[in-house]
């Protein structure tokens, strides 16, 4: 799936910024990494959007 959406360039360059100092991620990641957050603390209770949200917190 494909999403398009304008961020603000401070966004973008602390992005690109994040990106580039952990080679293990890529634009998809975070993005999706970013979605399950906002989606699980804003109480999305689907199963997968909680294991991300899960997988994320103790894997850093």
């Amino acid at each position: 799936m494909n999403l398009e959406s304008e961020i603000s360039e401070h966004l973008y360059k602390e992005m690109k910024s994040f990106l580039a100092s952990n080679p293990n991620r890529d634009q998809c990641s975070l993005m999706s990494s970013a979605l399950a957050n906002f989606l699980f603390q804003n109480g999305s209770e689907n199963s997968a959007v909680r294991e991300r949200y899960m997988n994320d917190l103790f894997s850093r």
